[in-house]
């Protein structure tokens, strides 16, 4: 029997995918029906005309993306932050059914806890808790068309911390990218600093790419440059690199803004430390240009190769 292309059977697939999504969520709209006044009148009086509005919000998504890409019910949901709500919908909507591109309620839930307060230790954020709900009823080593879970899209220390002892911080999507990589992109903080230790910072990707690279390649303001003062003093390899890219992020800064360009200062110092002495040499000379007399120090200071 002849064989079908790798490239048609891939399109198969996801029309496949496609379909069985749309009767999925066609099937969710039927039960709709007669589901959402039942969780609204279950519901304390008080909050029943904003879960109404969500509802309504969600129901009319479905319906319009229905012959394309619908959400379902609890996918939706799992974004807006609402646990008394989402703690009724996973009563009557499956809270396992992944949108078209593989991603699952858990990861929607993951990504939404980046707008979590983190200085509250006694009491979670709203989405900290849809987090927390969903956990139990989820698969956390699912992955989207991607190769991503739900780990790699977390998007706060405490959502790292709770799906840690679930998931493995060193698996890797479609595109040899760890967790701690997905952060550095992202830029986010809280959840580098809880993924370093449990990660392997030298790591690269199908770029040859590690996480400071990523973090340097986004690394725009004195805000972000939070992960890449984390991850400077611990990665060991593709030093050169990683100080191209930084003396890149550097000189990027604007004439007048030393400030900006000062938070470079001992990143710069402790790549050039540990980078060859032509690279180190090259990026130094360039960095004199824009006023950096102390790094210059490092340069004059290294043991020759």
């Amino acid at each position: 029997m002849r064989r079908q292309p790798v490239s048609q059977n891939f399109s198969i697939s996801i029309a496949m995918r496609y379909t069985q999504l749309k009767t999925k969520v066609g099937a969710e709209l039927r039960t709709a029906e007669a589901a959402d006044p039942t969780l609204i009148e279950s519901l304390p009086e008080g909050t029943r005309e904003t879960v109404r509005e969500k509802l309504t919000t969600i129901r009319e998504q479905q319906r319009a993306n229905l012959d394309d890409a619908p959400q379902p019910t609890i996918f939706a949901a799992a974004s807006l932050g609402d646990p008394r709500l989402l703690a009724e919908l996973v009563r009557h909507f499956d809270p396992r059914l992944a949108d078209c591109d593989g991603w699952t309620p858990l990861m929607a839930a993951a990504m939404a806890t980046r707008f979590a307060r983190e200085d509250d230790a006694h009491e979670a954020s709203s989405s900290v808790q849809c987090l927390k709900l969903l956990l139990p009823l989820s698969d956390p080593q699912a992955r989207s068309s991607s190769g991503m879970t739900a780990l790699m899209l977390a998007g706060s220390a405490q959502a790292v911390n709770i799906l840690l002892p679930v998931s493995d911080p060193k698996a890797v999507d479609d595109r040899r990218r760890t967790a701690l990589m997905h952060v550095a992109l992202r830029n986010w903080p809280s959840a580098a600093v809880a993924l370093v230790g449990v990660s392997n910072v030298n790591a690269e990707s199908e770029d040859g790419a590690t996480a400071l690279d990523y973090a340097l390649g986004v690394a725009d303001d004195r805000v972000k440059v939070q992960i890449v003062q984390l991850l400077a003093p611990l990665t060991t390899v593709g030093i050169d690199k990683s100080l191209e890219l930084a003396l890149a992020a550097a000189m990027s800064k604007r004439a007048d803004d030393a400030a900006g360009r000062n938070a470079w200062r001992s990143i710069i110092d402790e790549l050039a430390s540990r980078a060859s002495r032509a690279a180190a040499k090259a990026a130094l000379d360039q960095f004199r240009v824009i006023d950096f007399p102390r790094a210059s120090a490092v340069l004059a200071n290294r043991p020759r190769d």
